[in-house]
């Protein structure tokens, strides 16, 4: 489908696998976008039930169905969907959400000249009941627009379903790092190239399943000591500030203040306290920590000596 004067193509990716059970309800609302401009590109990754049967029951022009001959696992069958993209702008789907139909109109009202624009979710249960929370609140932040790629070092608060981007971000994105979440890492490489937008509404209804990744992580924390997890949690932030670093659109500012944060927290193995490392949470702390970022003084300092202690790996 080629572009029209008014409104610029806008891809839908949507990768499944084994998804036969929530398909036809997401692949109905994707349908039914008010925006007049789509093409939805699916990837299969070899799925083994009746997705890809679902999938070519719809017959539209702007639907393209790809199925890998051999399961490729996800972050490769992802960044191939990525690949046969051909919109201005992009919108990441999973396989057993439920999209309102204005998602994409507004999110792409909302975007203008900026790299990516977010929005908030609601969360249904396994049959489709909304429960009494969104993304924001069961993350305890309060989502604004994203100005700093600092923002997103310790936390990320954009999640790909709800997200639209500009098409060209990709040739700064990829290849995506195993080690980090594609929109984790979509987001940071975004806001080094501007302001990462955000739009208040609940415009996704993000299915959780008892068995989700979510739920999973949340009970192997409380099984994990805390000891652990802390130890754990210093191992995977400084091999994504190494990767952040590295990313080839950052300010030389930012990419110093990266490398001094990962030699700060390198020595933090070595003392019992860091005070070279607190002094530095109280430079740069509102930016890094952006949930204490409004919190009184005080509160924000006991925080900042609790980060500053050392880490027993």
């Amino acid at each position: 489908m080629k572009e029209n004067n008014t409104y610029p193509l806008i891809s839908i990716a949507l990768c499944t696998y084994n998804g036969e059970e929530y398909l036809k309800q997401q692949m109905d609302s994707l349908l039914s976008q008010s925006y007049p401009n789509l093409e939805i590109i699916i990837s299969d990754d070899a799925s083994t039930d009746q997705t890809v049967s679902i999938l070519q029951s719809y017959s539209q022009a702007n639907l393209f169905i790809f199925v890998n001959k051999k399961n490729l696992g996800f972050n490769q069958n992802f960044e191939s969907c990525l690949k046969k993209c051909t919109g201005q702008y992009i919108c990441i789907s999973d396989q057993d959400d439920e999209w309102h139909t204005e998602k994409i109109q507004q999110l792409y009202e909302k975007i203008k000249n900026h790299p990516m624009v977010f929005s908030d979710s609601a969360f249904i249960d396994e049959k489709g009941k909304l429960l009494q929370t969104t993304m924001s609140q069961s993350l305890n932040r309060t989502f604004s627009p994203i100005n700093s790629p600092l923002e997103l070092v310790y936390c990320n608060i954009v999640s790909g379903h709800s997200m639209l981007f500009a098409r060209k971000l990709l040739d700064k994105a990829l290849p995506i790092p195993d080690s980090v979440f594609y929109d984790w890492w979509l987001a940071f490489v975004a806001t080094t190239t501007g302001e990462v937008q955000y739009l208040d509404a609940e415009l996704v209804n993000h299915r959780e399943h008892s068995g989700s990744a979510m739920l999973i992580h949340s009970q192997k924390n409380i099984l994990d000591s805390k000891k652990h997890r802390r130890s754990k949690r210093h191992k995977e932030l400084l091999a994504r500030i190494q990767l952040f670093s590295e990313v080839s659109t950052i300010s030389k500012k930012d990419k110093l203040v990266l490398k001094k944060l990962h030699n700060l927290l390198q020595e933090r193995l070595e003392k019992r306290f860091s005070w070279r490392l607190f002094l530095f949470f109280t430079k740069y702390g509102k930016e890094l920590f952006i949930k204490y970022r409004d919190r009184p003084l005080l509160n924000r300092l006991n925080f900042y000596i609790k980060e500053a202690k050392k880490i027993n790996c």
